[in-house]
């Protein structure tokens, strides 16, 4: 009688679990809500200094205070499910993995010289070590919970509102219908601060914040949904769902106008093109070519309007070399593994003269441009050159401009030399504001403006490397390549449900892309890390 007690409590609690996750998974990234803070800020430069009295937060302090919370829940009931049921809890290396992590992250905290903002993250991001106490719990449990008490398809529904509303948004903010004029939508965000006046051209592209986020937001839901679509969708209903979805998400990348999103999608559609072809199946080579269609007919309709982003995307050919070429090479890395016992030194030459060429091409009709470009781009980041120049003629300023990637490639020389200075601990994450020479004249020919502040790397590798130091980004990176490694020999051999392997796969993968363009914020992670969570499991479950 008693062990029947505990079995049910047991699926009980599994159960609550799994509830829980799926909550944390489709409402948090949609919370948006005001919230204002009191900061006061140091001087970090004689001439810049961010405001100190109460600023304002739409997009990540609730989103923490919802994770935090939930997670803590999470870890209770957890811990109490192993206590009840007396399991024994393997000692496997993503356990290892993630728990390096987060000690690493705990060192890096208490060697931070500002412990407050490493702690809680800074007032406009909230990406300090809590969130990442959160995200790294968060799939701590996910992975050492039984299989056989998940449906993974409910991960993929969770992901519905968050999808659809997203999309709504940013088509209304790019007709210029702005949300916040709506006294209901005010209700719902500005909350007891409805009455308040918002600074004049105030706006909500996405419940994820910056419309750079929001366009990484579309590429990944893409991925996620085309590939549920096409390589998991069993009836026509589902696939219908799943295609609709993905569309959605390829408004949200057009909509937005940021050309990480763009470059994203485009790198997604050429993986999910190779592996459509190499299996060889009509109707999935037809739905394919007609998704793409549907994509090209939406882009040129969004470029009627406002051709800001093919313009970008164009203009930016250097990167969009470097996505093809970058795509191709992941999809012969899966295939080489794939067919690895049939893959013979013929095959293997074939391929290397198919890299030769594309390289080749592209070097030969744009490599002067490139060169010519790059340096361009190493004279405007000079910065002591920049101050030689000012101490021989005061007037002797550089010509306003930006550098590759509206400014980020002179951000990520300038974060690289910090990291150069403290690399096995790091600064503590979140602070980049306060350790940056924000007084840098360079700043005029690479940001387009001397007075801005740089408070975030735009790039997620760089911001855990800068924030906690090379040993744990060497764990953060062995928890990614544990996951694709483990997901992709799972498809590989075919082995039971590994369909459901793909969609996670290439939602990882998505995510890791736009990462090179964009710092992590709470809305995406939480997708990120759940995916991961879910998808070692599913590859695990034997």
């Amino acid at each position: 009688m008693d062990s029947k007690v505990q079995l049910t409590n047991l699926e009980v609690d599994n159960k609550a679990i799994n509830n829980l996750i799926l909550a944390i998974l489709a409402v948090i990234p949609l919370v948006t809500h005001l919230k204002q803070l009191q900061f006061i800020s140091p001087n970090i430069d004689p001439f810049i200094t961010l405001s100190t009295g109460t600023p304002t937060d739409f997009f990540t302090y609730y989103k923490f205070i919802l994770l935090f919370l939930f997670t803590s829940i999470l870890i209770i009931l957890f811990v109490y499910n192993i206590y009840i049921s007396n399991p024994t809890l393997k000692i496997n290396k993503m356990n290892i993995f993630l728990i390096s992590f987060l000690l690493s992250l705990v060192i890096s905290l208490l060697v931070s010289e500002y412990k407050t903002i490493a702690l809680w993250g800074s007032y406009s991001r909230h990406g300090g070590f809590l969130t990442y106490f959160s995200l790294i719990s968060l799939m701590l449990v996910i992975i050492n919970t039984k299989y056989k008490t998940i449906n993974i398809d409910k991960i993929f529904y969770a992901l519905y509102p968050f999808t659809i509303i997203n999309s709504i948004l940013v088509v209304l903010h790019f007709f210029n219908f702005n949300v916040l004029n709506s006294s209901l939508v005010k209700l719902v965000i500005l909350g007891k601060y409805a009455g308040t006046r918002l600074t004049e051209g105030s706006y909500i592209v996405g419940t994820v914040g910056h419309y750079n986020y929001t366009s990484a937001l579309g590429a990944i839901v893409f991925a996620i949904f085309c590939t549920k679509a096409l390589l998991v969708a069993n009836n026509r209903m589902e696939k219908l769902i799943n295609l609709s979805m993905a569309i959605l998400g390829g408004t949200i990348v057009f909509g937005s106008g940021a050309l990480n999103g763009m470059i994203t999608l485009i790198f997604m559609l050429i993986i999910i093109a190779g592996l459509i072809f190499e299996r060889k199946s009509l109707q999935e080579i037809y739905i394919f070519i007609g998704l793409v269609f549907v994509l090209t007919f939406e882009f040129y309709l969004f470029n009627l309007y406002d051709s800001t982003l093919i313009k970008d995307v164009v203009s930016n050919y250097v990167i969009l070399s470097l996505t093809f070429i970058l795509s191709v090479l992941a999809l012969l890395v899966f295939f080489y593994f794939k067919y690895r016992p049939k893959v013979t030194v013929k095959r293997i030459l074939t391929s290397l003269t198919v890299i030769s060429v594309l390289v080749v091409s592209l070097t030969w009709s744009i490599g002067d441009q490139i060169v010519s470009k790059i340096d361009q781009e190493l004279t405007k980041m000079d910065s002591e050159t920049t101050y030689q120049n000012l101490m021989t003629d005061d007037f002797d300023m550089p010509e306003y401009s930006w550098t590759i990637g509206t400014g980020r490639l002179y951000i990520w020389k300038e974060t690289l030399e910090l990291i150069s200075k403290k690399p096995l601990l790091g600064y503590g994450l979140d602070t980049l504001t306060f350790t940056l020479d924000q007084g840098d004249p360079a700043k005029i020919s690479s940001m387009n403006k001397e007075d801005v502040i740089i408070d975030k790397p735009h790039n997620t590798y760089l911001g855990v490397l800068y924030g906690s130091g090379l040993i744990a980004f060497l764990a953060y990176l062995l928890i990614i390549s544990q996951v694709l490694i483990k997901g992709f020999k799972m498809v590989i051999r075919k082995t039971s449900d590994y369909e459901l392997q793909w969609p996670l796969l290439l939602g990882i993968i998505a995510y890791l892309y736009q990462g090179m363009f964009n710092d992590s914020v709470i809305g995406l992670q939480i997708v990120f890390w759940v995916f991961m969570g879910y998808s070692y499991l599913l590859a695990v479950k034997e």
